[in-house]
């Protein structure tokens, strides 16, 4: 086995169609290596992969889920990460509808319909009236399912969807026509 430390360098993350993939020069001397995906609330179980394993698949293969993910490459089972990469790993998209119903006076509501293809927890998405600017974030999550809000606004006032936190803004797409 190894007598000298081992380190892991570039590291890189690689998106296809359908999965993202750990792409390392192996090291020559190494047969095996552990690898752990962690996110906000994952558990890092160490998974076995082989220098088969990786040639076969061209690196570590992953489906594609939203987030940012932690990965970590180890030589052994109970040791130190020899090798670390933070990538995202997918995007969620949000899909929607905005309907604008004629009020009375200078008033309208609009309807606004709203589903995605992955859970989006409750207060992340949110929406601003053109004239305030205040963010009213949604409290319920969204899923598959439709969620319809009816937002009432000055005849000319537009409605602009936000993310509510600038850290994450780059794991949604937003698709409302």
């Amino acid at each position: 086995m190894l007598e000298h430390p081992l380190e892991i360098r570039d590291v890189r993350c690689i998106h296809d169609s359908d999965c993202v993939r750990l792409v390392f020069p192996w090291p020559e001397e190494v047969a095996y290596v552990y690898i752990t995906r962690a996110g906000a609330d994952e558990a890092q179980e160490r998974v076995l992969l082989t220098i088969q394993e990786y040639k076969r698949r061209g690196g570590y293969a992953q489906p594609k889920t939203p987030g940012i993910f932690t990965f970590r490459i180890y030589r052994d089972v109970q040791g130190e990460p020899v090798g670390t990469i933070t990538c995202q790993t997918g995007h969620t998209t949000i899909y929607g509808t905005l309907k604008r119903k004629w009020g009375v006076g200078a008033f309208v509501t609009h309807a606004l319909t709203l589903a995605s293809d992955y859970p989006v927890e409750a207060n992340v998405l949110g929406y601003a009236k053109s004239s305030d600017g205040v963010i009213y974030l949604f409290s319920e999550p969204l899923t598959r399912e439709p969620l319809t809000r009816h937002i009432l606004t000055a005849r000319h006032e537009k409605i602009i969807l936000h993310i509510a936190d600038e850290k994450i803004r780059d794991q949604y797409i937003i698709n409302v026509s």
